[in-house]
């Protein structure tokens, strides 16, 4: 009897022993998951090809050119800010809602890292016209209108800056 037992609780017992066991999976390989993500710099630097002001070289903080890009909205303001971009200049954006052909992007005046208003940071007045601006800036943030708001494609700055920082002709990518 002692023997049946035994046998009954190890026939019980056995098939937890022989359950599949779960195998590790090995890592995701780092270059498979670099490429899926997308990295964005903190800032850019926009070197205008004739520049005459004493800023040679313009860094932009990426976070505020955007938040600046979502306070401007899709309403232009007394300064005639924001506004349409048809991109005549032709720039490749890197995201793909920006670079499709005829993209609704649209263009807002911002101050490079360092341009103070007392102790903050200098930002394009969208209700003050453009010649009363506390200063002038060559540089723009573009944004494409998705879904009625601002999604950031990236900054350019006019390729001429006069000593006053008035930008004139045409646009290119800050990078």
């Amino acid at each position: 009897m002692r023997y049946s037992s035994a046998f009954v609780i190890a026939a019980l017992v056995a098939p937890i022993f022989t359950a599949p066991t779960p195998v590790a999976q090995p890592e995701a390989d780092i270059s498979e998951v670099a490429n899926v993500l997308e990295a964005r710099a903190d800032t850019v630097t926009c070197k205008p090809k004739d520049n005459k002001s004493d800023v040679k070289s313009f860094k932009v903080d990426v976070s505020y050119a955007k938040g600046q890009a979502s306070k401007a909205g899709l309403k232009a303001g007394k300064s005639g800010d924001p506004h349409e971009y048809h991109n005549g200049d032709n720039i490749n954006w890197g995201v793909k809602e920006c670079d499709v052909k005829n993209a609704p992007l649209w263009e807002y005046p911002v101050f490079w890292v360092g341009s103070k208003a007392g102790n903050s940071q200098l930002e394009w007045e969208k209700d003050v016209k453009t010649d009363k601006q506390k200063k002038k800036t060559p540089i723009r943030v573009v944004f494409v209108n998705q879904n009625g708001g601002a999604k950031y494609c990236g900054v350019m700055t006019h390729s001429e800056v006069a000593k006053d920082y008035q930008g004139k002709k045409f646009f290119e990518k800050c990078t």
